[in-house]
């Protein structure tokens, strides 16, 4: 399977530094785009194997996976463009499907799959399950240490000063829906689980900041007709940005592992 990035941040490049070292037999990355064209030029430097680097129109068509790793902003555009030119394609912004719902529509159209990953968050197909059956709750909290909320448009309008506080508060309490647009960089794992179980608008979502961590905090309690459920994620942040868990990538890889094998085990 032939694989083209969008975006070397701390996510797109350590999923094309492991692919570069062959670390899943059958997965090639083939090429990779990013906004600064110097930074990805000095990039594919880094890399051992020649890769075709550019905007994604350029090289699309060498590909059979296109995956985002580039922003929410960018997601509209990738997924439109990898679905014009029949590609399947993995998003890890999965929060702004709530704002493009009309993806998922062109994609049963097109035929093909956008695939999303667990990325920081476990216990996804647990969630999956349930929602076959009756789910009468589900409740997802985020706590997060001040430098991974930093310039959030829901810190922001809170008028915490971040920086001086020395216990938890809470930054938001409702739905995902109404917390995405508070926290787009920070909700995708509460996204995620939403689209797993009840949906955006009943899913429950808390985001605490708390200064006394250096972590990323999920919690996950679920309440359906077939048991109930309590998930507890405790994820180190990206050495290279705090906004991101440094288990995403992993997510990723291990995701592309499946992708080409024969045995597949849970989702």
């Amino acid at each position: 399977m032939k694989v083209g990035i969008v975006g070397i941040g701390s996510i797109g490049s350590t999923v094309a530094l492991e692919l570069d070292k062959g670390t899943i037999p059958g997965v090639e990355l083939v090429a990779l785009a990013a906004r600064n064209k110097d930074k990805l030029e000095t990039f594919s430097r880094e890399l051992n194997r020649s890769v075709e680097i550019g905007d994604l129109n350029s090289w699309i068509g060498k590909c059979d996976l296109i995956i985002e790793a580039s922003g929410a902003a960018t997601v509209d555009q990738i997924v439109r463009s990898s679905l014009a030119n029949e590609k399947d394609v993995m998003i890890l912004s999965v929060g702004a499907l709530i704002e493009n719902k009309s993806l998922i529509q062109l994609a049963q159209e097109a035929n093909k799959r956008i695939h999303i990953p667990s990325g920081a968050i476990a216990g996804l197909d647990g969630i999956k399950a349930a929602a076959f059956g009756d789910i009468k709750d589900v409740t997802i909290v985020n706590r997060k240490p001040p430098s991974a909320l930093k310039g959030s448009p829901g810190a922001k309008s809170s008028q915490i000063d971040l920086d001086s506080l020395r216990e938890p508060y809470t930054l938001f309490s409702g739905t995902v829906a109404e917390g995405y647009r508070l926290f787009p960089a920070n909700v995708n794992v509460a996204v995620a689980v939403s689209l797993a179980g009840v949906g955006v608008d009943k899913t429950k979502m808390e985001v605490i900041v708390d200064p006394n961590i250096d972590v990323n905090v999920h919690e996950v309690t679920l309440d359906s007709s077939i048991g109930r459920m309590s998930l507890f994620i405790e994820g180190k942040a990206s050495d290279k940005n705090p906004r991101t868990s440094a288990s995403t990538a992993f997510s990723v890889l291990s995701y592309l592992s499946q992708m080409v094998s024969h045995i597949k085990i849970g989702t």
